[in-house]
């Protein structure tokens, strides 16, 4: 899966080989995008209890509670964030029409296990990090 992973995504992959010692077959019948290998990557390090860490071309891979990173934010109010080929983000979503709360209690089940999402009454904003497909899909 790394390999796969290194050549779709044009990313560099830095690990103890021993810490990936499990098999993995990722099938798929259409092409497979970058960001949804790395999506699934995630995932199954999750499982493993190991993360990735971003460093620009590199990714590392540590077990997981090792070291944390900032993942990218995105916001509207930064006009050019994006996620690119992240694989955690941060995004906040400014609620206008609904309670911040209630909002943030319908799409907690949306969100991975180990995703934070942070209320703020006083500025109406929902504050997401978790995996990018995810974000993705709560912000559709």
């Amino acid at each position: 899966m790394i390999r796969f992973a290194s050549k779709i995504t044009n990313l560099n992959f830095v690990f103890e080989e021993g810490d990936l010692q499990f098999t993995v077959t990722f099938v798929s019948e259409e092409p497979v995008s970058a960001k949804n290998v790395m999506a699934a990557l995630a995932q199954i390090l999750r499982v493993h209890n190991l993360m990735l860490l971003e460093q620009e071309n590199n990714v590392l891979i540590v077990k997981g509670g090792m070291v944390n990173q900032i993942p990218t934010i995105i916001s509207s109010d930064l006009p050019d964030s994006q996620a690119g080929n992240s694989v955690l983000v941060t995004r906040v979503f400014r609620i206008k029409n609904a309670a911040v709360g209630s909002v943030a209690a319908i799409i907690r089940p949306l969100t991975s296990k180990d995703a934070l999402i942070e209320i703020s009454n006083e500025t109406r904003q929902l504050i997401i990090t978790d995996i990018t497909t995810n974000v993705e899909k709560i912000a559709s």
